[in-house]
């Protein structure tokens, strides 16, 4: 399993996560959110708006109080409007874009 950033701006590393691992919030929190911050900061100097689906290590409330505390910009849980097509990039072929050089 990978984790990993995508923006207009470029993308992050791609991050292994290791076998057998469940994502939950500690381990997100703990590992793979710093490293997505540090490389949205890395590629976005003038500022960015974080984003994340609703996975339930994402909506949990120490990921919120995270972001709040070390993301000047975020999407709060409650203010992304669930399942949308439009909003879902994964759905239209970014991890192509991901593996290109």
């Amino acid at each position: 399993m990978v984790s990993a950033g995508v923006c207009w701006g470029g993308k992050s590393r791609l991050l292994l996560v290791e076998e057998k691992v469940k994502v939950n919030t500690d381990y997100y929190v703990g590992g793979l959110l710093p490293e997505l911050i540090a490389d949205c900061k890395r590629l976005l100097l003038a500022g960015f708006i974080f984003r994340q689906d609703g996975a339930l290590a994402y909506t949990a409330r120490v990921t919120q109080d995270w972001l709040q505390a070390n993301c000047s910009g975020f999407i709060e849980k409650n203010q992304w409007p669930p399942n949308s097509l439009d909003l879902n990039p994964l759905d239209h072929h970014v991890w192509g874009a991901m593996l290109a050089k």
